[in-house]
């Protein structure tokens, strides 16, 4: 197996409205029992979830089985509350990301279960302090968000966090060399598709698993057949290189109103 799938999840929901969702997060939300459903296709299938440590592996070619990670975005309460107990069901691993500041805010995680999840084995990383865009800020605020985030987090985990997920999906090459220069090894991306031997830890690809994604589309991600799909979600990472945040996320709300809630 040459090729390593990196899916990406935000929320997971075992009852509609059980957390404070926004609108525009809805999208992202995927059913508990669709969640269960992707991990226990993963099992069926013979793949291992892989942790940062394994992931060098791969990247060095240490690792030809069939493998896949799981990532989870946000900080949200219901990865702690869902996600971590089923993982442990399975015994799968998995990477979670933390916008320090919406640690203990309603409808987000807490510092004393970020703390046991890295207790028990679980790899936690920096997605910044504010959950903001990162390619039009300062260079006092890309610092407060990239370096700040990753001090704070090792105080309250009392662990080296060496991993950065790129909060909202804008990103481009600057932002990744700034990332990579301020220390971090591993740096998750919205770019969409597949990693390979020899790929760089610094732009780790990763595929966006959402509602309406299906359990045989999962299927295919994990296989690698992502072609379809592919033309299309890098014609979104172009738009997102090349117009600002704010005018992207003002097309996507559109695009909502205009599908009833689609993919953005």
């Amino acid at each position: 197996m040459n090729q390593l799938p990196i899916l990406m999840y935000h929320g997971i929901e075992e009852s509609t409205r059980q957390y404070p969702w926004a609108e525009e997060e809805r999208p992202y939300v995927v059913s508990k029992d669709a969640f269960e459903g992707h991990l226990k296709k993963i099992m069926e299938l013979g793949f291992k979830t892989l942790g940062l440590d394994d992931i060098r592996d791969f990247l060095h070619g240490a690792i030809e089985e069939k493998s896949i990670v799981l990532t989870f975005d946000d900080g949200h309460a219901s990865h702690s509350e869902i996600v971590v107990p089923l993982l442990k069901k399975y015994r799968m691993q998995a990477i979670f990301f933390v916008p320090v500041n919406k640690v203990g805010q309603e409808g987000y995680v807490e510092w004393p279960h970020l703390a046991k999840m890295a207790e028990d084995g679980f790899d936690l990383g920096s997605h910044g302090m504010n959950h903001v865009p990162l390619t039009n800020l300062s260079e006092k605020d890309l610092y407060e968000e990239i370096v700040n985030s990753r001090k704070i987090l090792e105080y309250h985990l009392s662990a080296r966090v060496n991993s950065f997920s790129v909060p909202r999906g804008f990103c481009h090459v600057r932002l990744l060399q700034a990332i990579e220069r301020h220390g971090y090894e591993f740096v998750f991306t919205s770019h969409y598709g597949v990693n390979t031997p020899r790929g760089r830890a610094s732009d780790l690809k990763r595929i966006c698993i959402k509602r309406d994604t299906s359990l045989s589309e999962v299927e295919q991600i994990m296989q690698g057949k992502i072609q379809a799909q592919k033309l299309m979600e890098r014609a979104k990472e172009y738009v997102r290189e090349h117009v600002k945040p704010e005018t992207y996320d003002w097309l996507a709300a559109i695009k909502r109103r205009l599908t009833g809630g689609g993919k953005a």
